[in-house]
């Protein structure tokens, strides 16, 4: 591969160690194009940075692929059938993943233990085909506008209908989560119910605080002081459960009856599929996170064999751990993986993983840098808001950097996560790189009311923590401030 020949692309940002941006490639399973039964993309490049591992891809295969994507969209059978495929994969991977798990232990000989890091290769090569599909389901909300303004909807009835299309159908994990929490400071005057309350909610809902390997989950002791916070805002609980239940509920009423005043049989079909987008996403989540939290037992087990630590054995290839268990262990491992914890970079070419010598990584690392003075971003408003709102940037990039949002803060995000709710309560408006109508940070920002823009693709390489910054949610744009505009 000519890397500065290829008319590279930035599509997404993750802060992900070389082991989960491996299984993000999903090369055996086919590619990104296997879940829309259409060609794949044939050149992808992986660079983290330090920071964020940038995934790129050339710009005209990339163009290819989106309108092959709207094209299947287009077939009402690939709409219907997507709900339950997409649910059916999330349940089967975390199951084989469960099961995988439980063989494992620190007694186990190398060939059984390489068995079973292949057998969680596998595990993500089913899952992740399904885990990027809504991020090339890009523009859909835009389309089914266009549809409905020429089924004869005037400009305002299809903006409410978009509106409540784009959000869920019923309780997200994270929505169930806020419930649950609510539910336990109801009774958190009594220890011992609201500690085994609290268990039970971190079994249930822990894993929301899970991207990488090194993240750790969520235990009982977070949902108490979650419980009490809830008892020190002096919220009436009970009228916030119904309050909850009556907006999903009115919601969903007002779905059906615009559905019934639509005869084109794939236009209803899309509109339930978006609908049901907000749920589905958070369920791929759940999966991905369930699996890497089963998949630790298993890089723990490497790392023993190897003499390295956890988060040493992830920044490894899948040939290096497969040699390195196969008795042809290299002493110089741990320097390697030092090295990259710092920045790496991986290209994938026609489905063939190529990483980058070390002292190539300087001169290619310049091709992607933003060179030109930036005071304005564009992006898609998620929340439409005519009020304009001002504060401090604060860049959050993994879960460990939410503590820095402060009341009034702006959120920047690649995307943002379950475990990203409590910054997000705080901040006054949430700017993500990436997303649609129907991300998470989308769906969040209209259950508080705040502004809102997805999309930017370049807020969290641009922006630096403290910037003064202005978010204006009607048309879509983040104004970097002088002091003196403040």
């Amino acid at each position: 591969m000519n890397i500065k020949q290829i008319d590279w692309q930035k599509t997404v940002g993750r802060k992900a160690d070389l082991q989960k941006a491996i299984q993000f490639s999903c090369n055996g399973a086919g590619g990104f194009g296997r879940f829309f039964e259409i060609k794949d993309l044939k050149n992808q490049l992986y660079y983290f940075d330090g920071r964020t591992t940038n995934i790129y891809f050339s710009e005209k295969e990339y163009t290819r692929f989106l309108l092959l994507v709207q094209k299947k969209l287009e077939s009402i059978n690939f709409v219907k059938k997507t709900e339950k495929e997409i649910l059916d994969i999330c349940e089967e991977t975390i199951n084989r993943a469960k099961k995988l798990s439980k063989s494992v232990s620190f007694k186990i000989n190398s060939g059984e233990l390489l068995r079973i890091f292949k057998g969680f290769d596998e595990v993500w090569n089913r899952f992740y085909p399904v885990g990027w599909a809504f991020f090339f389901i890009v523009g859909f909300d835009s389309r089914i506008e266009e549809k409905l303004l020429k089924s004869g909807f005037d400009k305002n009835i299809t903006k409410e209908i978009i509106k409540i299309s784009a959000k869920p159908d019923r309780l997200t994990p994270v929505m169930e989560a806020e419930v649950e929490i609510l539910k336990l400071a109801k009774v958190i005057n009594k220890p011992d119910k609201a500690k085994k309350l609290a268990k039970k909610l971190s079994e249930r809902f822990g894993w929301m605080s899970v991207y990488n390997t090194e993240d750790k989950e969520r235990g009982a002791d977070y949902y108490l002081e979650e419980a009490k916070k809830i008892i020190l805002s002096r919220i009436n609980i009970d009228e916030k459960l119904k309050l909850i239940e009556k907006d999903v509920k009115d919601n969903e009423k007002k779905f059906q009856n615009y559905i019934k005043r639509i005869s084109n049989t794939l236009l209803i079909e899309q509109l339930k599929f978006l609908h049901l987008s907000g749920y589905l996403r958070d369920k791929r989540e759940e999966a991905r996170d369930r699996i890497t939290i089963l998949e630790k037992f298993t890089y723990n087990a490497i790392a023993k064999k190897l003499g390295l630590k956890i988060n040493e054995v992830v920044y490894l290839t899948n040939n290096e751990i497969e040699l390195s268990l196969g008795e042809k262990n290299d002493s110089n491992l741990k320097k390697i993986t030092q090295k990259r914890m710092k920045n790496y970079i991986f290209t994938v070419e026609n489905g063939k993983f190529s990483i980058i010598d070390e002292d190539k990584i300087n001169s290619i690392s310049k091709l992607f840098e933003i060179k030109e003075d930036i005071k304005e971003i564009k992006g898609q408003i998620a929340y439409k808001q005519k009020r304009k709102v001002r504060g401090n940037a604060k860049i959050v990039l993994s879960n460990k950097e939410l503590e820095k949002v402060k009341k009034g803060d702006i959120l920047i995000a690649t995307m943002t996560k379950p475990d990203f709710l409590t910054a997000m309560k705080k901040a006054a408006a949430f700017i993500t790189d990436e997303g649609g109508v129907t991300c998470h940070a989308a769906i969040v920002s209209r259950e508080m009311n705040k502004p809102c823009i997805v999309g930017t693709k370049i807020a969290t390489k641009v922006l630096k923590d403290g910037d003064l910054v202005e978010v204006d949610a009607e048309k879509g744009i983040v104004r970097i401030l002088d002091s003196s505009e403040f």
